[in-house]
């Protein structure tokens, strides 16, 4: 399996799971639900829905720690749209995408 360390700015990935420490901070933190307060999707929630829709992300920028970026328009039970930029920071979660 290749590291998200090998992940170049243009490259495209599929998310593919939850990694279990990620999973189990969030869990903790009380953010398993779906939506804030305010109606921003919760992480994991958009983490469930890239999982559930195969979307491939592209990466746009590599952070000053290595750690590649994508942007993601998540769509809400009532057909908001809200953009959300979240890093890879496991190699157990995404694969390429072929596409």
């Amino acid at each position: 399996m290749p590291s998200y360390k090998d992940l170049k700015v243009g490259d495209k990935i599929i998310i593919s799971s939850i990694n279990k420490e990620e999973l189990d901070y969030h869990t903790s933190q009380g953010n398993d639900r779906k939506y804030y307060d305010d109606g921003g999707a919760t992480t994991l929630e958009v983490i469930r829905q890239l999982i559930d829709t195969k979307h491939i992300v592209t990466i746009y920028d590599i952070d000053e720690y290595g750690y590649p970026w994508f942007m993601y328009e998540y769509k809400t039970d009532n057909n908001e749209v809200q953009e959300h930029t979240m890093a890879v920071m496991h190699d157990d979660t995404w694969h390429l995408s072929e596409a």
